[in-house]
């Protein structure tokens, strides 16, 4: 850790042990994290759908690709203004994902 700025030096899924050096292993979905910032326990299998070293404990991903309606030219989520204005007319404000909802995911980017 850098005292001055309290900055960690982490790495990905890697097998390698840095722990010698202060580097230590970062998850990017981090159950201790979140632990951490809300004050309760949480403990969370690891995501079976990642790399084998990898930290990231499982989630469901709220995002989808061609939904973003602010059409930053510089993002790689967005492909086409036609598949956004598209997949947007399925955003309900109710739902717990960003387009569709947990009931009948809507059939997007077809």
């Amino acid at each position: 850790m850098n005292g001055k700025n309290k900055a960690f030096l982490l790495c990905g899924a890697e097998k390698i042990d840095l722990s010698a050096y202060g580097i230590g292993h970062a998850r990017c979905i981090d159950d201790r994290l979140i632990s951490q910032l809300t004050g309760k326990p949480f403990a969370f299998g690891k995501d079976k759908h990642q790399r084998k070293y990898c930290g990231c404990v499982a989630s469901v991903d709220i995002g989808r690709y061609n939904t973003c309606a602010h059409l930053c030219h510089y993002s790689y989520a967005n492909v086409s203004p036609k598949l956004i204005e598209k997949n947007r007319a399925h955003h309900h404000v109710q739902s717990p994902l960003m387009i569709g909802d947990d009931i009948g995911i809507a059939n997007l980017n077809a």
